[in-house]
């Protein structure tokens, strides 16, 4: 089915902000009344993603504007820090739009249902078709009970192959129901059948069984591992079934169907095939280098290199140890690190936009008290002082020399200069001439202060190449072909 692109998504969205379609759980961030942690070897891979930022930020799918089984009621509750829907209705749920290609993953969640319809927990979440008709295409994992009477608790998983909710806007279906596809009630009955009955749906239930009983009405974990070709599902950290399963890019989130009571929380996740949030940062010296070693007194920042993919960093918390000390908690990195001596371990944790929070990222620097030193740096600059690592033949290239010392200054430098492996320069002044031919030229530079003491080499390269000349077929305009008035034919007049 065509991909919708993620701006008519968002439209969509919109248009539906306050109506909710999820009717799994709640996910929360904080104590449950029921339930153990998820498998432990998982735990500290996985993403926490704020459940307040599901409910504020994400698509509440389809569109009430279809009917008013898909106002289904949802609500945060900030107490509690989980959400729940409130209303009777059909199938409605959230997916998150910044991320739309998710493969192979890992979710985990917890989930309580106080009622005996669904809820439940969808991936490979696809959009298609238009606003006045979409069109999803997506796996779900279900939770239901066969009656009222809470007798016996069953779970399904299905692929749901392609569902039009504008066909339908009435309560009481979905296009998994019951563990039957296409349903409505009365059309159901636990067996993975497509029921055919609302029309509006096509898809096959490819698993199914009976729940443990102790589930019911309790908050308990859910961890669904989606590999390339096949779905596990756990229970409190006990594995419930294993179906096979091709997997589909797609986004993710929680729903439920004719559910009033459906309740989510603690909802996170890891992705084995994108890397949505990536820290990193360095320490830098005063002529902007990388470093992990610093005096009492030096000028030290930190240069944040993070990256993402999709929605933009919204938050960095910055967190500072000396000597296994916490000294520093913020939004900017810390600034006072050689002050005293120490050993400084700072971690960067990123969040987005849609409240996925990444690892943390540390990196140590170790301050100690002044001693004789030597730091020979340098950088190849143009004209204007930007550094550069490529010129053409031609250019003006000069040496910026950017190195350092502690006590004892610097006496002399020897420079050393190769063209494509061979010594072309050697002395106590910068080389000048690195443009009059192309090739790669290796730098290198050491130092002596009044000491004696040496440095170690220090060695940056530039590489040089000639400019890529114009073209020199004429224009239109240039062309040697003469024109109409200036033809050397001679005229009617002129014969």
């Amino acid at each position: 089915m065509k991909k919708k692109a993620l701006a008519i998504a968002l439209a969509a969205a919109l248009a539906v902000s306050t109506f909710s379609m999820m009717s799994i759980t709640a996910f929360a961030e904080g104590e449950t009344d029921g339930g153990s942690s998820v498998v432990e070897t998982v735990a500290d891979s996985d993403i926490d993603i704020e459940t307040k930022t599901v409910f504020d930020t994400w698509i509440n799918y389809p569109n009430s504007s279809f009917g008013r089984a898909y106002n289904a009621g949802w609500k945060y509750d900030s107490t509690n820090k989980w959400m729940n829907t409130t209303e009777n209705v059909g199938w409605t749920g959230f997916y998150n739009p910044d991320i739309d290609n998710l493969t192979t993953g890992r979710f985990s969640f917890k989930m309580k249902n106080e009622n005996f319809d669904p809820c439940g927990f969808t991936w490979g979440m696809r959009t298609g078709g238009t606003d006045e008709d979409p069109e999803y295409s997506f796996y779900a994992y279900e939770e239901c009970h066969l009656s009222s009477s809470y007798s016996t608790p069953y779970w399904s998983i299905a692929y749901i192959s392609s569902w039009h909710p504008a066909k339908d806007g009435s309560s009481h279906r979905g296009p998994l129901y019951h563990g039957t596809v296409d349903a409505k009630d009365g059309t159901y009955d636990h067996s993975g059948k497509d029921a055919d009955a609302v029309k509006y749906a096509e898809g096959k239930v490819l698993a199914y069984g009976e729940l443990d009983k102790s589930l019911v009405k309790t908050f308990h974990d859910i961890m669904i591992d989606v590999n390339e070709d096949k779905v596990t599902v756990y229970i409190n950290g006990e594995e419930l079934t294993s179906v096979e399963a091709e997997a589909q890019a797609g986004s993710f989130g929680p729903y439920a169907v004719s559910n009033p009571e459906a309740y989510f929380m603690d909802l996170k996740m890891t992705s084995t095939n994108d890397v949505m949030l990536n820290p990193v940062f360095e320490y830098r010296d005063v002529a902007n280098e990388k470093i992990n070693t610093a005096f009492v007194g030096d000028t030290v920042t930190v240069e944040d290199l993070s990256t993402f993919e999709g929605s933009a960093i919204t938050k960095r918390t910055y967190t500072v140890t000396k000597d296994g000390e916490e000294i520093y908690t913020g939004s900017e990195p810390y600034t006072k690190y050689t002050e005293e001596v120490g050993t400084y371990v700072t971690s960067l944790v990123i969040e987005n936009a849609y409240g996925i929070v990444s690892k943390a990222y540390e990196d140590t620097l170790t301050v100690t008290e002044v001693t004789v030193s030597l730091t020979p740096r340098f950088a190849y600059v143009t004209e204007d002082g930007t550094e550069i690592t490529e010129a053409l033949v031609g250019d003006a290239v000069s040496i910026n020399d950017k190195s350092r010392y502690t006590i004892s200054p610097i006496k002399d430098y020897q420079w050393t200069v190769k063209l494509d492996g061979e010594e072309i320069y050697t002395g106590s002044e910068p080389y000048t001439a690195y443009t009059d031919k192309e090739g790669v030229y290796s730098t290198t530079l050491v130092l002596t202060n009044e000491n004696g003491d040496v440095s170690e080499e220090y060695t940056k390269d530039l590489t040089v190449t000639v400019p890529v000349e114009e073209s020199s077929t004429p224009s239109t305009e240039e062309s040697s072909t003469p024109s109409t008035e200036e033809s050397s034919t001679p005229s009617t007049e002129e014969s």
